[in-house]
């Protein structure tokens, strides 16, 4: 085990000191994302008090019950990665290309999102294949039978 310990403690000796910080303060920030998932389920089940992000929820209602595992999984997925990439698209094209094509650019993924997120809510609502409109209507017809 010390062997283990030391080969890291060598490998990592010559960084600078505003590495570690950085290093430190990331762990600390991604350690608080960690804390959310547990603080719905408090809410939820101790105080009754609904708390659901609006994306995961959008995800959840869209997704069949049998795929539900299979949405959520790929959201966390694409999340955790848009966490991981974001910073270094944004400094590249920041470095590359300025800070006006910066912020055009998360404009137009801003209003990408907008209609995908909008499309999605229509289609659950208003005609898609697994709609709460169709449900209704089924339910109704059932009830007349």
């Amino acid at each position: 085990m010390s062997n283990i310990i030391t080969f890291f403690s060598d490998a990592y000796k010559g960084l600078a000191r505003e590495s570690w910080m950085l290093s430190v303060i990331m762990l600390i920030y991604r350690s608080g994302s960690m804390v959310l998932p547990f603080l719905r389920v408090c809410l939820t089940e101790e105080f009754n008090v609904w708390v659901i992000p609006f994306l995961s929820a959008i995800t959840s209602i869209r997704a069949e019950d049998k795929n539900i595992g299979a949405y959520m999984g790929l959201f966390g997925g694409i999340f955790s990665a848009a966490l991981f990439l974001s910073p270094l698209l944004g400094s590249f094209i920041a470095e590359n290309y300025g800070f006006r094509m910066l912020w055009l650019t998360i404009s137009l993924l801003i209003v990408i999102s907008l209609c995908g997120i909008w499309y999605t809510y229509t289609q659950k609502l208003f005609g898609g294949k697994n709609s709460e409109a169709e449900t209704l209507k089924k339910k109704s017809k059932e009830e007349q039978e």
